[in-house]
């Protein structure tokens, strides 16, 4: 486990700045609730969409 986390911190660090990047933690879900998960879309989807819509603004407004 120890591995994975060093791993996913070093690939998150080569990310351009101008990357989102947003760490959430996510208790009992696996690759299957992404797909079929009830609470996929409030834990995953719902904040990438508000995330994008933000960003958005940001930009049109420069």
């Amino acid at each position: 486990m120890l591995k994975s986390v060093i791993k996913k911190t070093s690939l998150l660090s080569k990310l351009p700045v101008t990357t989102v990047k947003v760490k959430r933690k996510l208790s009992d879900f696996n690759h299957l609730d992404f797909i079929w998960g009830l609470r996929a879309p409030i834990e995953i989807y719902h904040p990438i969409i508000k995330l994008i819509q933000e960003h958005e603004t940001l930009r049109t407004t420069y």
